[in-house]
């Protein structure tokens, strides 16, 4: 379904113009939803968080405590969040991101946490040290991204690229996962379409257009797609924040497309690196699979902490990696007839070698991790 961002604008203000006539309009309303909406939007309007404690339902309280960081930014309001909620952690990130403040990254001991909750949460503090660092310009603090698992990210080549607004260093950085989602940050940052160009258009399903929203709503972009789009909606957003202003609309997570600075930055670069692995996997062994037996090609792939599976057979190559109790898993399927494996179990970046061989069945291509199977 298409989203039109102005309608949607334009049905609020309609609907909720009385807001500025007093809080008691609201409880004129005769419908609950109504009413929890009536108080999201006066909470922003009047920049007063505590008019969401009006709110019943837990999502949309949750949602304004939230929306009302960006120009409230208090970690106590988090207190008010369900502490089972999986917004509890976005709100101590945003408090911290917006008020500048890296101590914030720790608001919890990890002998406090349950043993199986120690990576989510050291993933979580990178995050939050990523945010603070690049939206603050602060790119002193990205030294503090020492963690193994974060050198195979490149997180802090990434956090210091983007904190010191310097395009030029992306192509420096070794993963070619990682380097693309540089670009791709810069391009949103400065809508700079020329910068999409710079990450390879690679995926079998179906491709988005540099123009047309309606694209974007497609599931399966690559990072080239993702770009594009991210900047349509972008524009999107600044027209209609032009046409239509209002104090509600200044919240960060209203009606805004985020970029990565702290929000999901070790989900998106895991998924980066599996979703590129599987995609350029897949395509090489397409390229040769029509060619002579013994005929060979390497293919950069970068593993990430925490892969839990990857998977070889016939026509499809799979990886999963788990993050934040979710598992992250990209397929691309091949007209190849494929054998071999990869080796999940050891992160980092190597040279996979895929080659053609003859079978039973006929023509194959073998995938060799130079690690072994896993």
């Amino acid at each position: 379904m298409k989203f039109d961002v102005s309608l949607c604008v334009l049905l609020v203000l309609i609907l909720f113009g009385c807001l500025s006539q007093g809080i008691d309009e609201c409880e004129k309303l005769e419908k609950q939803a109504g009413k929890d909406f009536c108080y999201k939007n006066a909470s922003l309007t009047r920049n007063d968080s505590s008019l969401c404690d009006k709110i019943q339902n837990q999502e949309s309280r949750d949602n304004c405590y939230l929306q009302s960081l960006k120009n409230n930014p208090k970690s106590e309001v988090c207190n008010k969040i369900n502490r089972n909620s999986q917004h509890l952690s976005e709100c101590y990130l945003l408090a911290a991101i917006y008020s500048d403040n890296n101590a914030a990254c720790s608001p919890f001991k990890i002998e406090e946490l349950p043993k199986e909750s120690v990576e989510n949460y050291e993933d979580w503090k990178a995050e939050c040290l990523f945010g603070v660092a690049v939206h603050n310009q602060k790119p002193e603090i990205c030294d503090r991204l020492d963690r193994p698992e974060n050198d195979v990210l490149e997180i802090k080549s990434l956090c210091h690229a983007l904190a010191n607004r310097d395009v030029e260093s992306c192509s420096s950085l070794k993963s070619d996962a990682v380097k693309e989602r540089c670009y791709l940050e810069f391009a949103y940052m400065n809508k700079d379409r020329s910068l999409c160009e710079k990450m390879e258009l690679a995926s079998n399903r179906s491709s988005y257009y540099k123009t047309g929203s309606e694209k974007c709503t497609i599931i399966g972009a690559t990072l080239r797609e993702d770009c594009y789009c991210a900047i349509i909606r972008k524009e999107k957003l600044e027209d209609t924040l032009e046409r239509y202003p209002g104090p509600y609309l200044s919240s960060p997570i209203l009606l805004i497309e985020p970029s990565s600075y702290g929000d999901r930055l070790v989900y998106n670069l895991k998924q980066d690196s599996i979703k590129r692995a599987t995609i350029k996997l897949a395509f090489t062994a397409d390229e040769i699979s029509g060619l002579e037996p013994g005929t060979k090609r390497e293919v950069e792939i970068t593993m990430p902490y925490s892969v839990t599976n990857s998977s070889v057979s016939k026509n499809e190559v799979s990886i999963s990696v788990w993050h934040y109790f979710n598992a992250i898993s990209y397929y691309e399927e091949t007209k190849a007839n494929l054998t071999g494996c990869i080796n999940h179990k050891i992160p980092g970046t190597r040279n996979v070698i895929l080659e053609t061989i003859l079978t039973e069945d006929g023509k194959a291509v073998r995938i060799r991790d130079p690690l072994g199977c896993s």
